[in-house]
């Protein structure tokens, strides 16, 4: 009321929400009192000797941004003050990639179960889920989510595309091996 500012933490489900975020948990009276609520997720980065952490908006009142993201130092043995002199903002540019590496990471083990698979001389679409998901020890729908969210021609996002053949089943071929046949 006198123009104070109070930070206050709280919790969220130990189960994320829709797309894998997290969600608040606890009573919804810290949110409902509060003017701007903010909820902190880690980015998995593929450096270890930093954490990345990402707050998104999901209450404002006022002009608050809708999303930031610090990087900072996660090395043993530094001084609190060595810790907070490491805390440095990454920019929205940065976070895209961040986001994409902790993707990948994420996805590596399907990733390098489906490439197996193929190496291997699996390519129809239904065998190479069932080897995936056999390899990885993932379901045959996670599997099958990795095949086509990594399905395309653009070598800086996919990994393996297709060709249609009789009775339209599709068989895949690396991106990779296609590029060296053709040279």
């Amino acid at each position: 009321m006198q123009g104070g500012t109070v930070i206050a933490l709280a919790h969220t489900n130990k189960n994320p929400g829709p797309g894998g975020k997290p969600q608040y948990g606890g009573t919804s009276d810290v949110v409902d009192d509060a003017d701007c609520v903010y909820i902190i997720d880690t980015l998995d980065a593929s450096d270890p000797t930093h954490k990345v952490v990402v707050f998104e908006n999901i209450k404002r009142r006022g002009n608050n941004a809708q999303k930031a993201c610090y990087r900072y130092s996660t090395e043993s043995g530094q001084s609190y003050e060595s810790l907070l002199a490491s805390v440095a903002r990454v920019e929205e540019a940065d976070l895209i990639t961040l986001k994409h590496e902790a993707k990948l990471k994420s996805d590596a083990a399907v990733i390098e179960a489906i490439v197996a698979a193929i190496q291997h001389g699996v390519t129809t679409k239904m065998k190479l889920a069932d080897a995936a998901s056999e390899r990885a020890g993932c379901s045959k729908r996670a599997a099958l989510k990795i095949i086509e969210k990594y399905t395309g021609t653009d070598p800086s996002q996919h990994r393996w595309t297709y060709e249609v053949r009789d009775r339209g089943a599709k068989f895949y071929a690396l991106i990779d091996s296609i590029a060296s046949t053709k040279s």
